[in-house]
């Protein structure tokens, strides 16, 4: 199952083109109880297995005042690499690669 294209961004690592998405409306979990982003990577052209990854940021729209941060392209390219790295191929078959990541603490932010 590939993910939908509306709301779904572009971006090129290491000249391999890929469309990542993260969910806009916040699930139930991560609305009132803060639970983390899922980060959805697949090949632009033609999908195979989709990456999902796991981030301990909360959602933007959480109830709970959690603070969250920023996905950025670049943080968006790390992911991928590092998925690369540890088994994901992205243009076979197979069932979603799952990685669940912790996101980089901002030392400004006060928690």
């Amino acid at each position: 199952m590939s993910i939908r294209r509306k709301g779904s961004r572009s971006i090129t690592v290491d000249r391999v083109e890929y469309r990542w998405r993260i969910r806009k409306r916040a699930t139930y979990d991560q609305q009132v109880f803060g639970g983390g982003l899922t980060l959805a990577v697949e090949l632009a052209d033609e999908p195979g297995c989709s990456l999902l990854v796991g981030l301990d940021s909360a959602h933007p729209n959480n109830l709970t005042g959690e603070p969250f941060d920023s996905i950025t392209p670049s943080i968006v390219a790390e992911k991928i690499r590092f998925a690369l790295a540890h088994g994901w191929q992205p243009a076979e078959d197979g069932p979603k690669f799952w990685l669940h990541l912790h996101m980089p603490q901002d030392p400004s932010r006060t928690t």
